[in-house]
């Protein structure tokens, strides 16, 4: 089955700046043109979170798992990845949760960032914290869609919405599915230090 408007993230070695990214056409295809040689590693997401399991390439469940992809010089190069599907909601579900991690760039999980579940186009919100290993988690979350902030109080790393985006206009929804849990993954920069 082809997959379509899934993202497709590329990481470039040494895998500490930023990411580009892509959508997958109807087919399933996607492509990131004019790449220098190098290694590169690939992140297949579900945006939404609620048809497909994310996966690095290799299926690999993190950045360090992954297997990563050499490009050389004036060659294409293909690169086919397997989702799995997302389980169906168990009888009787009306409830549904997001989790997911905290990272930088390299992949080492942050902790102490707050996490915010805000209702798309709603009031209140939710809030959390994320673990030693960077994890964060909201269960008993009704269906539908939200803004997901992840925010470091310490001002140590740069706030971000999900996913990769600066403010509350830019951010993708995250869709909340009853029986279901929508794995978001949020790669912060560390903030300039003024010198």
């Amino acid at each position: 089955m082809c997959s379509s408007d899934l993202q497709v993230r590329l990481y470039a070695a040494p895998y500490t700046g930023g990411s580009a990214a892509t959508t997958s056409d109807a087919e399933g295809h996607f492509e990131f043109n004019r790449r220098t040689a190098g290694e590169y590693k690939l992140w297949f997401r579900d945006v939404k979170g609620t048809t497909w399991v994310s996966t690095y390439d290799g299926d690999a469940s993190t950045l360090d798992e992954s297997d990563g992809v050499t490009l050389t010089d004036a060659a294409d190069l293909t690169v086919d990845a397997t989702l799995q599907p997302r389980p169906a909601a168990p009888g009787g579900a009306t409830k549904g949760a997001v989790e997911g991690q905290v990272t930088d760039a390299q992949g080492q999980p942050i902790s102490g960032i707050q996490v915010r579940l805000i209702p798309w186009g709603g009031t209140g919100s939710a809030a959390t914290t994320t673990d030693g290993s960077g994890h964060f988690a909201f269960t008993g979350r009704a269906p539908g869609f939200y803004q997901v902030w992840f925010r470091d109080l310490s001002g140590q790393w740069v706030s971000e919405y999900f996913s990769d985006a600066p403010t509350p206009a830019t951010a993708n929804p995250v869709a909340v599915t009853a029986g279901q849990t929508a794995d978001l993954y949020a790669s912060l920069a560390p903030k300039a230090s003024a010198g």
